[in-house]
């Protein structure tokens, strides 16, 4: 019998044909080399260090706007001495715009208190070496509806010891320094013949007024009302 491969049939064809593909597999028809196993008689590999995990930086503690300086607190006013006193737009001293007279009373302790008439709706303080205080009063004789500063007996000792505004200006001060310190203030008005006593008024947005008397150039009287010009008389 003729042992020659069939022409036109390739090798491996030939071994599948003749045995199957089992056979064929284990007689070393395989497709190709079979891997050898990994040796385990020589050296290991070092197994590879682990590489060490980054760190995230530290975020930054969040902080808010700088914090601004806490203002001082401003000065108390010492009731015995007047010289501390501010003259506002809300009052002079301790003596407020719509507070009641029956409260004030008590703050006013350093002055004397006058006798006025009965129908006269003002409480006025006055004190030895000092300034005289008024308070104007409603049509009930209850509530401060106003307030002035005026010279007393003894003019250096009133300049002295006068309240003064948050500017500075307060009985003794002069037109220029009252002019100075309130470039926008206008004149108001005036009282009395030969050397008038000059009227100077300003105005807070709430309508108050604040108006200095000026007589022969020296703040002799500051009020603080409802009108920018002070009545002649309180009890006429």
């Amino acid at each position: 019998m003729d042992m020659r491969p069939f022409r036109g049939i390739k090798p491996i064809q030939a071994c599948a044909l003749s045995a199957g593909i089992v056979v064929a597999l284990l007689s070393g028809c395989a497709a190709g080399p079979v891997a050898e196993p990994p040796r385990t008689d020589g050296p290991t590999a070092a197994p590879t260090a682990a590489l060490p995990e980054e760190t995230a930086a530290p975020r930054p503690t969040p902080t808010g706007p700088p914090t601004q300086p806490e203002q001082p607190p401003a000065p108390a006013i010492d009731l015995e001495n007047p010289g501390t006193w501010l003259i506002g737009f809300e009052g002079i001293g301790p003596i407020d715009r719509g507070a009641q007279i029956i409260d004030v009373r008590p703050s006013m302790g350093a002055f004397s208190e006058r006798t006025m008439p009965e129908w006269c709706p003002v409480a006025q303080f006055d004190r030895a070496g000092g300034p005289t205080v008024v308070a104007t009063l409603d049509e009930d004789f209850a509530t401060i509806t106003g307030m002035f500063v005026g010279g007393g007996a003894d003019p250096a000792a009133t300049n002295e010891s006068s309240p003064r505004t948050a500017e500075g200006i307060g009985i003794g001060s002069t037109l220029g320094e009252m002019l100075a310190a309130y470039p926008t203030i206008t004149k108001s008005g005036e009282y009395g013949g030969g050397t008038p006593t000059l009227y100077y008024a300003l105005q807070n947005p709430a309508g108050v007024w604040l108006v200095f008397a000026v007589y022969e150039e020296v703040v002799g009287a500051i009020f603080v009302r409802d009108t920018p010009r002070p009545p002649s008389e309180y009890c006429a």
